[in-house]
């Protein structure tokens, strides 16, 4: 019988959130270049570990939610969350609303304001 302890499976968790904070930093070179041609991938690796954990903290635990918060934060500033009005009020809105929802709103947003 195989067993894993608690440990092993902390780290198997800590590897796979490496792989994604990877990701984005290649996601925002790619595709965000003229945002982040001025940081270093050091910077890009902080910026990624704050949109995970500040976009948890509003109840969002899917991949692309979280990478559309990340999108979020490259286009309007690190803070977009505390600057802007209607970006603090979507996000703020009850726990019990998904992530999901609270992003696909504010994208909405920022189109509409032309954004």
């Amino acid at each position: 019988m195989l067993v894993i302890r608690k440990e092993q499976l902390l780290a198997m968790g800590k590897a796979q959130e490496e792989r994604f904070i990877r990701e984005l930093v290649q996601y925002a070179r790619d595709d965000f270049s003229e945002e982040t041609n001025q940081l270093s991938d050091g910077d890009i690796d902080a910026i990624a570990r704050q949109a995970i954990s500040k976009s948890q903290g509003y109840g969002m635990t899917e991949r692309a939610d979280i990478y559309r918060y990340f999108n979020f934060m490259l286009i309007y500033g690190l803070k977009f969350d505390e600057d802007l009005p209607w970006a603090k009020e979507i996000l703020n809105t009850s726990q019990e609303r998904i992530g999901t929802i609270k992003m696909l709103e504010l994208h909405e947003m920022a189109i509409s304001l032309g954004n």
